[in-house]
Parts: C-alpha cells; sequence; structure tokens
C-alpha cells in the first residue's frame, strides 16, 4: 500500500481527485479525497490489505444521517457553478424542465458538514436548502448571524 501526502483540496482547481483507503493493520479504517494536483510525496507504507477493496460500507459509514437537499436555480449559471462547486461529494439531481430548477441530495462526510454549509451560503439567492429540518435551522442561524455582523 502506498501513504500519500497531500495538502488540502479544492473543488476550484480543476484537478484529478481519487477516493484513497486508509489502511491500518490490515483493514480499512477510513477515506479520503485526494487531489492528484495536490500531492506533493509518495513513500511507500509497512502496512498491506490482502483481498480487492470496497470503499462503498465505508463511505457510507461516515456520510451524514441525511443529505441535504437543495433547489438550485438556473439564474446565473448558478446550476454549472453548483455542480462545479459540489464535485467532489456524491449526489443524485433532477432537473425540472418547467421550473428551469435542479433539486440536488447531497451526502457528506459528517466532519464537511460547516464546509457544505458555508458552500450552499456562497450560492446566495440562486438556491434553496429544502431540508433536512436540522440543517435547514443552521442554515438560517447562519443567514441570521450574517446580517446581524453587517448591520452592526
Amino acid at each position: 500500500m502506498l501513504r500519500f501526502t497531500a495538502c488540502k483540496n479544492s473543488p476550484k482547481d480543476d484537478k484529478f481527485r481519487f477516493f484513497a483507503a486508509r489502511i491500518i493493520k490490515g483493514k480499512i479504517l477510513d477515506y479520503v479525497c485526494l487531489n492528484m494536483g495536490r500531492i506533493l510525496e509518495v513513500r511507500s507504507s509497512n502496512e498491506t490489505f490482502k483481498g480487492k477493496p470496497n470503499l462503498e460500507p465505508h463511505i457510507e459509514k461516515f456520510d451524514c444521517e441525511e443529505p441535504v437537499v437543495v433547489e438550485v436555480y438556473n439564474d446565473r449559471n448558478a446550476i454549472e457553478r453548483f455542480m462545479v462547486e459540489f464535485s467532489t461529494y456524491r449526489k443524485n439531481s433532477e432537473f425540472d424542465d418547467n421550473t428551469q430548477t435542479c433539486t440536488t441530495k447531497i451526502y457528506y462526510r459528517k466532519t464537511d458538514e460547516i464546509e457544505v454549509l458555508i458552500k450552499l451560503l456562497s450560492f446566495g439567492p440562486t438556491l434553496k436548502v429544502l431540508g433536512p429540518e436540522r440543517f435547514l435551522k443552521l442554515f438560517k442561524y447562519r443567514i441570521k448571524k450574517q446580517y446581524e455582523m453587517i448591520k452592526g
């Protein structure tokens, strides 16, 4: 197995990304999404894994309980920007020709929740968070907090 040393990746780099397993004592403990363009060093590791690795159960294990559901409006190229911004996340999307909106479920790691929240906030009025209720409350709280900071 290889141990990778990588910088934090950004979806705006337009680089190739891949999932890699973190293997300790012959078992997959976690996974990471790596940006090939940000890898600084590759070294051999003493860790080994026998068999064919299956990351799906590990990805699901670290996913949030419920995906965030958002509606993106086809305004100011928002749908395309949204897809690029969230390209590293697992998601299901449906485009409605009548309303020209894209409804998307975003599956993310629990540890990435604040990052997802901040990215969604950056879309302003071109995006609406539909659920789950817990995330929607957090979203509204952050908007209120931003408003109060601006208002002074």
